[in-house]
């Protein structure tokens, strides 16, 4: 049998006295001790920093757990004073990751939308061999790559086939397969003629081809056969390269103007399709850097990105992995196991200096009841009532989702106590 032992805060209480002149009349005060920092210890802000970022739980929900579980009585500005403390403490390991970014062996890069108030922004991730970073930008260009990496970059790049990618200069590329193989299978829904669909399926088949030798190299216990030693990849895997060089060759002027699209990308970047074969640490997919920015597109779809840029440069959090919650230099498992939460971000080239004030950004929107009321009874006021219960119905805006959960949990709860205020007399009379 497993059980919990009993969980006790450990609470130090400091008393600095105080003295008055006696002939001046200033009143002087002992100061606490130099180490002592905020009213939260290292492991208790770790964890609420864990509990926000990492597990998703709102301030309510962390402020309710502390309270009950752990026997921690904190107020909900306390939560978000501590996890802007656990914000403050990777400034500094961040920029040295930033630094750390252009001297990498290889990286894997990608990028997704944000909304700041209604602007468009982007979050960046480059995933090294040992540590990710994320960078917010109001750029999708290979700019912003040119202010992360510098002008050209000397290791591999691993991504898309994303112009930005292609406009930029990396000494070698590896071209995500997965995103080949997804257009292939869209380009075959849609094809017409024999010509593209025969394309279409030999590609298809040489690909299953490319990764069933792959995955007897990684020594995947699904994969049939033994596992392979890296020349044994080479010599498997070059039959494979000519056949599809061949196929895309043949195929690069094609009527359909998908098939020949995909054609001229395989025919012109070959052997940027083929870097894993002969390079150690490198994916034939861009799955790692995908999988770094899950929990943030997750964080956007539930929060709708933040409201202000004071909101995102205050709450850009730092959590790694499932255990981590910090952005240092925290080995990375290996391809099968990569499994990557989301830590932050400093402003890239673009942001406006309110933005860049803050290194570190969270993505979780911010529940502040800011000028609420007031904009509650403008609203109000403006709008019908409901017949029933003589309720005012506010307008729902379409991009202030906090105002309009808000407006509405208003409304649902002063319609449930009416409707209960009669049963209630009911019951008491009865």
């Amino acid at each position: 049998m497993t059980e919990l032992p009993p969980i006790e805060a450990h609470i130090t209480e400091y008393r600095c006295h105080r003295r008055r002149c006696a002939r001046g009349g200033t009143t002087t005060q002992a100061p606490l001790p130099d180490d002592l920092a905020g009213q939260f210890g290292p492991q208790l802000t770790a964890l609420i920093a864990y509990l926000t970022v990492v597990c998703r739980l709102p301030r309510l929900v962390v402020q309710r757990l502390l309270e009950g579980a752990l026997q921690i009585p904190m107020s909900l500005g306390r939560t978000q004073h501590a996890w802007e403390e656990a914000s403050a403490a990777v400034a500094a390991p961040y920029d040295e990751l930033q630094h750390a970014l252009p001297d990498q062996p290889v990286l894997n890069g990608d990028e997704t939308g944000h909304r700041t108030n209604g602007a468009k922004r982007w979050l960046w991730t480059l995933v090294a061999p040992t540590f990710i970073f994320y960078a917010m930008a109001t750029s999708r260009g290979s700019d912003v790559l040119r202010g992360l990496l510098g002008a050209t970059f000397n290791g591999i790049l691993g991504s898309d086939r994303l112009p930005t990618y292609l406009a930029y200069g990396a000494a070698r590329r590896q071209f995500c397969w997965a995103h080949f193989t997804r257009n292939l299978l869209s380009a075959q829904e849609l094809a017409t003629t024999a010509s593209a669909k025969r394309f279409c399926r030999e590609a298809l088949t040489l690909q299953r081809q490319l990764f069933r030798v792959w995955h007897r190299f990684r020594g995947d216990p699904r994969a049939r056969g033994a596992p392979l030693t890296r020349p044994q990849l080479m010599a498997k895997t070059l039959p494979i390269e000519q056949k599809l060089f061949a196929l895309a060759e043949r195929h690069v002027n094609a009527a359909a103007g998908d098939v020949a699209n995909l054609a001229r990308a395989l025919f012109v970047h070959h052997p940027d399709f083929f870097t894993f074969v002969h390079e150690d640490g490198v994916d034939p997919t861009n799955n790692v850097a995908e999988r770094a920015l899950r929990t943030a597109v997750q964080w956007r779809k539930i929060m709708f990105g933040n409201r202000s840029a004071r909101g995102r440069t205050r709450r850009r959090s730092a959590a790694h992995g499932d255990a981590h919650l910090s952005v240092a230099t925290a080995q990375r498992p290996r391809v099968s196991d990569r499994r990557h939460s989301v830590p932050p971000s400093s402003s890239s080239r673009g942001v406006t200096a309110a933005e860049a004030a803050h290194p570190l950004n969270c993505y979780l929107h911010c529940h502040r009841r800011t000028e609420v009321n007031a904009q509650q009874s403008v609203v109000l006021a403006r709008t019908p009532r409901c017949h029933r219960h003589q309720l005012a119905v506010p307008v729902l805006h379409r991009r202030s989702w906090q105002r309009n959960i808000e407006l509405l949990f208003d409304i649902v709860y002063v319609s449930l106590a009416e409707c209960a205020y009669p049963l209630r007399q009911q019951h008491s009379l009865g």
